[in-house]
């Protein structure tokens, strides 16, 4: 039995590895070389009980929370998962593995930020490294654990939405529009995922962007773009060039304070606490939190100026009920079903 569980990665197993060729690879930078800390590289392996094997896995969670590219992540797990044993759970009744305790603990962290406000950043990087866990056979696109809190997710951004709150709305559009553009490809050879999962949630996630800000609009028309074209092209995030421009800039009021001559410099005159205030209006972000989209095609492809497609693909959307769960927030699932009438 400990063979078995030590072999198997997910229960559907290798069907878009075998069937379909890897994505295209997105360009290295120095910046998304991360992959594991040795001290959890080192942790992983020596996991004899259930307690320990949870956690572990969660601080696998939390460590890809803070970069971007997980390929080498990925890597990674593929060098230590051969040496990871099956645990016996607690109660005797489940045998744990390192994929069922990583589903666990990305579940947990999806269901965490409903309720703790995190920043941008990890809500696109979870999704991401969600991503490349389905293409590396580590869990499905459609598990039922994370399924249920995308779509607490994207329930929680319509209440968001109808309360006038777009900020953490936005984040979760475009974390779960992004996910559904780099594993659509897996979905699309099994006609139940296209009706249960990604049918719906694409008519969800277009309904919500009707209401939201251009830059959440682009992931959006991303993933219905790369559909329509057969999932082609490299996709990845990377942070904005704009960013890098405020970055420049915050930089040169700092410099101009150091270097400048008061006499000529306005900058070089003003008190530190000042300029420190100039810069930070200029720049504050952290530069994840400035990440989008990036779609590499042969042929440049650009959205539109107006919305006219997005207004299209909801008319089109089919009067059934599974497509109606990306129009309507489900009553069972919205943060505000347990209101009153005498509450509203």
């Amino acid at each position: 039995m400990r063979s078995r569980l030590r072999c198997r990665r997910t229960t559907i197993g290798p069907r878009h590895s075998l069937v379909i060729s890897a994505p295209e690879e997105a360009p290295f930078t120095p910046r998304s070389l991360s992959g594991l800390p040795e001290e959890l590289l080192r942790r992983l392996p020596l996991c004899s009980c259930e307690s320990e094997l949870r956690t572990a896995a969660a601080d696998v969670v939390a460590a890809a929370l803070v970069v971007l590219d997980h390929r080498h992540f990925i890597r990674d797990l593929d060098g230590v998962w051969p040496s990871m044993k099956a645990v016996r759970s607690e109660s005797g009744s489940e045998i744990l593995t390192l994929t069922s305790a990583l589903k666990a603990a990305l579940a947990a962290r999806l269901t965490e930020m409903v309720t703790l406000r995190v920043a941008r950043s990890s809500v696109l990087a979870l999704f991401n490294f969600m991503a490349e866990l389905c293409w590396a056979n580590y869990i499905s696109t459609s598990e039922h654990a994370i399924h249920q809190a995308i779509l607490h997710l994207l329930d929680t951004a319509k209440a968001c939405c109808f309360a006038g709150i777009t900020e953490p709305a936005t984040w979760y559009v475009e974390g779960c529009a992004y996910f559904l553009s780099k594993v659509g490809e897996i979905m699309m050879l099994n006609p139940l995922e296209v009706f249960n999962v990604l049918d719906p949630l694409s008519a969800r996630v277009a309904c919500l962007a009707r209401e939201l800000p251009r830059r959440t609009k682009f992931f959006v028309w991303v993933l219905l773009e790369r559909r329509q074209r057969l999932w082609r092209g490299a996709l990845y995030l990377s942070v904005s060039a704009s960013y890098w421009q405020e970055w420049a800039r915050s930089r040169l009021v700092l410099v101009a304070h150091a270097k400048g001559d008061p006499r000529r410099c306005p900058l070089a005159a003003l008190p530190w606490p000042a300029c420190e205030g100039i810069r930070k209006f200029m720049c504050e972000r952290n530069s994840l939190d400035a990440a989008e989209v990036v779609w590499k095609t042969a042929d440049s492809l650009e959205m539109p100026a107006t919305d006219q497609w997005l207004n299209d693909f909801i008319e089109q959307v089919p009067a059934t009920p599974k497509a109606r769960e990306g129009s309507e927030c489900s009553e069972a699932n919205s943060p505000t079903s347990h209101m009153t009438a005498d509450d509203e």
